[in-house]
């Protein structure tokens, strides 16, 4: 391998490089400085870590997570490193959506299951189901619409999301 800015960066091709920097010291030492760009959103399951990168419709295993960096805690996603990070990237476009409205929904926690999908839970104890990540802003949307109802203030409800277009609320006529 040539060390030259272009040989380097034709090597990290895929990898969210945002900088690059090579000092040389003759004749022989070199050291090859790389800035990785910061991801679009971090998802964590206890101890696992999943940097996604929306662009680059890829996923990373990193260790930590700077305080910088937009950081997304779920459970019931699945533990396997594999699967986990495939997980993290299929929902990724809707946890950044669901994080734009984070204040305006006052989300505690969100949660993966084979049966419902997403689900996120808020401060007044409602419970919203997305389902797949398909269509996420007009989930989101609409969850907000039924949140505001007056009919629902203040009572613990869950408002399903996952039909096209509707908020079914069990138990409501």
């Amino acid at each position: 391998m040539f060390l030259n800015r272009a040989s380097v960066v034709d090597r990290l091709k895929g990898l969210p490089v945002s900088g690059l920097t090579i000092q040389r010291e003759r004749p022989w030492n070199a050291t090859v400085e790389v800035d990785i760009a910061d991801p679009d959103v971090v998802i964590r399951q206890g101890r696992q870590l999943g940097a996604v990168f929306l662009q680059a419709g890829t996923a990373y295993a990193v260790t930590a997570a700077p305080e910088s960096w937009n950081v997304v805690d779920v459970t019931g996603f699945p533990s396997p490193s594999s699967a986990f990070l495939s997980a993290s990237l299929e929902y990724a476009p809707l946890c950044c959506q669901l994080m734009q409205h984070r204040d305006q929904l006052a989300i505690t926690g969100m949660s993966l299951s084979s049966s419902m999908g997403l689900a996120i839970r808020l401060k007044d104890g409602k419970t919203l189901i997305l389902g797949d990540s398909t269509n996420g802003a007009s989930k989101i949307e609409r969850g907000i619409a039924v949140v505001g109802m007056p009919a629902f203030k203040g009572k613990q409800v869950t408002i399903d999301l996952r039909f096209d277009g509707q908020a079914v609320i069990p138990g409501t006529p």
